[in-house]
């Protein structure tokens, strides 16, 4: 029996030693369950107690009841008179798009009491047209930015937001909205809700609440995830449902009566304007039939004088081109004569002008040289200057920009470490505000943050006694000596700039007098044979002045034809356009009186329509409401929602009654009640 034994434990001992890994790897798996198991058996109480204590912290609603079209007084009496209730608050809601977007916010009043608001960045508004922004689109805003959005008129026309621009002033979280990827259903935009804001209860203007909260007194205490608590907040929304069964079918007969009086005036006047449109019709169409007669004549007569004056104009358009024609060449052979004997004479001129240069300029080409001879030696000698002193200057400049850079690095220290104290001191301060620091640590990062604090003085008066006693002074002498070497530098880039200049001078002045040699050469020979020609241009001149004479007169007696001509036209045009312009004026009179009575009478024919249209509305009116309740203990992961179950949609002479779930997020859900 003892080897047996002794042999089976070989056996086991054997199969361990051949198989480690196996043997670990199962153990590893069963300490990866066990960890697992007691993990989720303390984090879900963990999770729990964090939410409850959220909700208690913010005193958030255990009832909430939300009328898109208001909840009037009659509403909030019957509300209030619900019994158990510890405190009730009345505010107002509405969905929005933003401004040329499809993207819908719900923007509600600002409740000081229940479900108040928790201020993650800036604060909560103040003014009417400040708002704070849901923390989840702080990636999208930033504090000071202004938001606009587009608010849809209600079934009655009317709109209750008093500003449409608002300046954000803070981020916050809500008791009510706690899921960032759903929302909910919107009135406003694509149906969605994709984020919400708060805004003061000034910036409505409504003469009715849109959303009461109430808190019981026998749920202070209770676990919101109890069924105990469940229980009570059941009971209790069944009771408010009681209350307000018979509210919509009273808020739709207050509707009614408000509408009917308006409505029997409208169809009185309807028949009114009927007969008014049938007598205002037959005058439209005469009037019609006029106007068109009258344009009719007008383009008729338009026709035949535009015919006149093209033929008329045509004539006298042909007769001024010959005239024209005629004129240019008489100016022409003018121009020829004069131009001739205007270069003889200034042939001769330029001849006595080039040799009088000739002279001048050689003198002056002898007095050039020796001045370039001069202002180059002069020039060599600059040059020599003037590559020493760059040389000392460039030497000077280098230290300079050492000096610059080592006062400029030292500064650039400075405003760094005290940039560092201070992002250190606002961590400290951020993290002494924590609530949920203990006293001992408090009390540690107290002392941390003074000690900052302290350093942060020191290393301000060190870097203020840097700038002035080192920095300050020590720049203001690196500038001085700058400019210094820059009007040097400037003044050798003068003396060389001169030396060129008179370099240039000088190649100019001898290239000219070469230049004018030629130039005199040339013109002497110009000259003979300009004096040839002259005696022949001569001759010709005198036989083109006679027939110059004879064609000014010809010419004369066409520009007497022609003006009169045009005279003529200009009396048959203005005949003709005085006419056609009293004839518009009469039509323009007539149209004028047609539009008038056309816009009447489409006045007129509108009106039944729209007052039809406006009393259809009003008849068709729905009060919407709906019943919602705190209930941690969700049902559903967060985002997700459960199918609607809806019933035919209400009309205005039988609302029906439907409900369905909203969007179901950890700490809330709501339960719709529509009419």
């Amino acid at each position: 029996m003892v080897m047996k034994k002794k042999a089976l434990n070989q056996d086991i001992q054997k199969s361990f030693s051949k198989s480690k890994g196996r043997f670990i790897s199962i153990a590893c798996l069963i300490a990866l369950g066990s960890f697992a198991l007691v993990g989720l058996q303390v984090t879900g109480p963990d999770m729990r107690k964090t939410t409850s204590d959220y909700l208690q912290q913010y005193h958030a609603a255990d009832l909430s009841v939300i009328g898109s079209m208001g909840i009037d007084q009659e509403n909030a009496k019957t509300i209030d008179s619900l019994d158990g209730t510890e405190q009730v608050t009345y505010g107002y809601l509405k969905d929005v798009v933003l401004k040329d977007t499809s993207e819908s916010c719900r923007i509600f009043s600002l409740d000081e009491d229940i479900s108040k608001y928790e201020v993650v960045s800036g604060r909560l508004p103040e003014k009417a047209d400040e708002i704070a922004f849901a923390d989840a689109d702080k990636d999208n805003y930033q504090i000071g930015d202004q938001i606009t959005f587009e608010e849809k008129a209600d079934t009655s026309g009317n709109m209750v937001l008093k500003n449409k621009t608002f300046t954000i002033t803070g981020f916050v979280h809500s008791t009510e909205i706690l899921s960032c990827v759903n929302q909910g259903q919107s009135t406003a935009g694509s149906g969605e809700l994709n984020s919400y804001a708060v805004v003061t209860e000034d910036a409505f203007d409504c003469d009715y609440y849109m959303i009461a909260r109430i808190t019981f007194r026998d749920t202070q205490g209770l676990d919101p995830y109890s069924d105990a608590y469940t229980d009570k907040i059941q009971a209790h929304k069944n009771q408010l449902e009681t209350l307000l069964e018979d509210a919509p079918a009273q808020r739709l007969d207050a509707v009614r009566s408000e509408y009917q009086e308006k409505i029997d005036d409208g169809r009185q006047q309807i028949a009114e304007a009927e007969t008014e449109l049938d007598d205002a019709k037959t005058k439209l169409d005469d009037a019609k039939a006029q106007i068109q007669d009258a344009e009719q004549q007008i383009q008729d007569n338009q026709a035949e004088l535009d015919s006149k004056v093209s033929d008329a104009q045509q004539q006298i358009d042909e007769n001024q081109k010959k005239l024209e024609d005629s004129e240019k060449q008489l100016a022409d052979g003018k121009t020829q004569l004069a131009s001739a004997k205007t270069q003889l004479d200034a042939a001769q001129a330029k001849i006595t002008a080039s040799e009088n240069q000739i002279a001048a300029g050689k003198q002056e080409l002898s007095a050039k040289q020796a001045e370039y001879n001069t202002q180059k030696a002069a020039f060599t000698e600059k040059q020599t200057e003037y590559q020493q002193n760059a040389e000392a200057l460039s030497a000077a400049q280098t230290e300079l920009d050492s000096n610059r850079s080592q006062l400029t690095g030292a500064k650039s220290q400075y405003e760094s470490g005290i940039a560092e104290l201070k992002a250190g001191i606002a961590q400290l301060q951020q993290a002494v505000q924590n609530p949920q620091l203990s006293a001992e640590e408090k009390a540690q990062y107290t002392a941390q943050l003074d000690d900052a604090q302290a350093k942060l003085q020191e290393t301000t008066n060190s870097y203020n006694a840097f700038l002035s006693q080192q920095y300050e002074p020590g720049m203001a002498q690196i500038g001085a000596a700058q400019q210094e070497l820059d009007s040097k530098s400037a003044q050798l880039q003068a003396a060389k700039a001169q030396l060129d200049d008179a370099e240039s001078q000088l190649n100019d002045a001898a290239a000219a007098l070469t230049t004018a040699k030629n130039q005199l050469s040339q013109a002497s020979a110009q000259v003979n044979t300009a004096k040839s020609q002259l005696a022949a241009k001569q001759s010709e001149y005198n036989t083109k002045a006679a027939e110059l004479k004879s064609g000014e007169q010809q010419l004369e007696s066409g520009r007497t034809a022609l003006e009169q001509a045009k005279q003529e036209l200009e009396t048959q045009r203005s005949d003709g356009e005085a006419k056609l312009l009293d004839a518009r004026e009469t039509l323009a009179e007539k149209k004028q009186e047609y539009r008038e009575k056309l816009a009447e009478y489409n006045d007129k024919k509108a009106m039944p329509t729209a007052r039809s249209q406006t009393t259809a509305q009003n008849w068709t009116m729905r009060r919407r409401m709906w019943i919602s309740f705190r209930s941690p203990r969700s049902r559903s992961t967060p985002g997700v929602k459960f199918p609607a179950q809806r019933a035919t949609a209400p009309t205005a002479v039988s609302p029906t009654l439907w409900m369905h779930w909203q969007t179901f997020s950890p700490s809330s859900c709501i339960l719709w009640r529509r009419l």
